[in-house]
């Protein structure tokens, strides 16, 4: 039971490029815990999504990220495009950095040293607004106006 997308024919495989229902739930879940956590994240700091004035996405996912795909399903806050920036892999250069020079061995303690550990999975404010983030593009469409 998988709907085709691109069929095998047009396919640079050769085979059928298709999607089912469990991706689609998996993409829902995935959506909805990531904009979930980057809300509950601000609001623990006392700011709204709406204030960032620059979002930094990391790592290969954001290498490859469309902002506004991302923004359009809800996974990303409706931000301006040019508020978002890309920084690859930066979890590879910050051990890096840390293997190579005891320049930045003060920083990064001193970084370590102020995170602060949020347990979300008996936060029952942030499963609320997982239940609401498991909609396209969310159950509270004001949060996303350039979303038609």
């Amino acid at each position: 039971k998988h709907l085709v997308v691109v069929p095998e024919a047009e396919s640079a495989t050769g085979e059928d490029l298709t999607i089912s229902q469990v991706d689609l739930d998996s993409l829902i879940r995935s959506k909805a815990a990531m904009y979930t956590i980057l809300e509950t994240i601000t609001l623990s700091v006392g700011i709204l999504l709406n204030e960032l004035s620059k979002f930094y996405v990391a790592g290969t996912f954001g290498s490859f990220i469309d902002p506004g795909s991302a923004i359009s399903i809800g996974m990303l806050p409706d931000l301006p495009i040019d508020t978002y920036q890309t920084l690859g892999n930066s979890s590879l250069g910050g051990a890096s950095m840390a293997l190579t020079s005891c320049e930045h061995i003060d920083e990064i303690y001193s970084i370590r040293d102020s995170i602060t550990y949020l347990e979300l999975n008996v936060n029952q404010d942030f499963m609320n607004r997982f239940s609401a983030a498991r909609f396209l593009p969310h159950t509270n469409r004001a949060l996303f106006p350039s979303v038609s």
